[in-house]
């Protein structure tokens, strides 16, 4: 608590072109507790503050080898939607399918898929999308040890693919209610027990 008032308190001071940046972390979850992200953390602290940063970035991390090519836009965008910022979600969207396209091959595209399915809810499709897309049109990648696990691993995208697989869009348009589920809600209702299953 001492903390996140410090961050206010040092917020409330600072001047329009100033920037703060911050990072916690907790040491047991090995996901956050490496010098990785830890700059990763800072490095969407500023572009949250200073979205123009972006292009930058994603430009340094082309010139920087494939290891982050897929990986950074879905991560911006990731930060994006939890900071509600709409043009970074568009810009890191839109680079996402550009380098997915090229750099599916890369070790870099099972981690983004995993980051496009979990960090995003299934309303938001524009990364869900490039990665289907990404492994219908580059079967081979299915062939990839990395990339089997994360389908295995996302029942999200399992199905989507097997949709696909029968000709079907990724996504249904509308969904078809259960009809033997429904009638199961509407007669267990008419006992009053079936309260918070529908």
């Amino acid at each position: 608590m001492l903390l996140c008032a410090i961050i206010d308190e040092l917020n409330s001071q600072l001047a329009d072109r100033d920037l703060l940046s911050y990072f916690s972390y907790q040491a047991s979850d090995a996901r956050i507790n490496s010098a990785l992200a830890v700059l990763r953390g800072l490095m969407l602290l500023l572009v949250d503050q200073q979205p123009s940063l972006i292009s930058h970035i994603l430009e340094e991390c082309d010139h920087s080898g494939k290891n982050l090519v897929c990986t950074l836009p879905t991560f911006c965008k990731a930060a994006a939607v939890k900071y509600r910022i709409p043009a970074l979600q568009k810009l890191a969207a839109s680079t996402f399918s550009r380098v997915a396209q090229i750099n599916c091959n890369d070790r870099s595209f099972a981690e983004a898929t995993r980051i496009a399915y979990t960090t995003t809810s299934e309303d938001i499709r524009d990364l869900r999308d490039t990665v289907v897309k990404s492994i219908k049109e580059h079967c081979s990648l299915l062939d990839k040890v990395s990339i089997e696990t994360a389908v295995k691993d996302i029942a999200a995208l399992n199905f989507e693919l097997l949709r696909m697989a029968h000709g079907m869009p990724a996504v249904a348009e509308t969904k078809i209610e259960d009809e033997s589920f429904k009638f199961t809600i509407e007669y267990l209702s008419g006992f009053g027990i079936a309260e918070g299953l529908y």
